[in-house]
């Protein structure tokens, strides 16, 4: 059978190395590297780099994870000086030289402050949420420059493997499907253990030049978050403590 270099991985993924070894180890993520190779080779650009693919893992320690939240795909585009609008964390965009936000996460941040009551600073770097517990990821962790759902479903494999054998470990740890694409995963999810929510994609309201209805799901989860253990996430960044490394 055919294999990854794992050594190469591991530092890639953090604390959840010995979780997610298994797929790593798999044929399924070796013919994935090779594919992503071979589109490389054939001349197209692929965001984000290789080196943020799995940054949505390793910025969020498992020992501190509160609630997994799955997009649709990265962002597709770059900026003038070279450098991709996605950094791997789903709606981040931390690259951006004049630390604008991207409409998607401008919508985020409008329809996250209607939801918890709160005006909440539109910040382009979302590492402070995901160093609190908050896994940002996307069903399809990248696409092909400008080439928005390029790679849609080549993921999915991982995504099978981290709701069905990883997440139930986490029990009582809320989902959140954020579009309809990242709602088709919802068949890889146990519900008796973890609640799904699913809600429409920002990006569909920036469009609309509409406010981003959450249906309230973050406020629902700021609810479970405290029944479980009593937790809540400063979704302000203003906290010292949400700015700390987590390695």
């Amino acid at each position: 059978m055919n294999q990854l270099d794992l050594e190469k991985f591991k530092p890639l993924l953090g604390d959840w190395w010995f979780r997610v070894e298994k797929i790593f180890a798999s044929e399924q993520m070796y013919n994935l590297y090779q594919e992503l190779k071979q589109i490389s080779s054939e001349g197209a650009k692929i965001t984000p780099k290789s080196s943020d693919l799995w940054r949505f893992m390793k910025e969020c320690p498992p020992s501190m994870l509160k609630v997994v939240i799955i997009g649709m795909d990265a962002y597709p585009g770059m900026y003038r000086n070279g450098t991709f609008h996605a950094d791997g964390i789903a709606f981040s965009n931390s690259y951006s030289p004049d630390k604008k936000c991207q409409p998607s996460l401008t919508s985020f941040w409008e329809g996250l402050s209607e939801d918890l009551d709160m005006q909440l600073e539109h910040k382009n770097d979302l590492k402070f949420l995901a160093n609190q517990g908050i896994l940002l990821g996307n069903r399809a962790f990248a696409c092909k420059l400008n080439k928005t759902g390029s790679l849609m479903g080549k993921f999915d494999f991982f995504w099978e493997f981290f709701l069905q054998e990883i997440m139930p470990g986490f029990n009582g740890v809320p989902i959140i499907l954020v579009g309809k694409d990242a709602q088709y995963l919802k068949r890889y999810c146990f519900e008796f253990a973890n609640p799904v929510f699913e809600i429409s994609h920002p990006s569909y309201a920036a469009r609309k030049n509409e406010t981003w209805d959450t249906e309230k799901v973050f406020s629902k989860v700021q609810t479970i978050l405290k029944h479980n253990n009593n937790e809540s996430i400063d979704w302000t960044g203003n906290n010292p403590a949400t700015e700390q490394e987590p390695f």
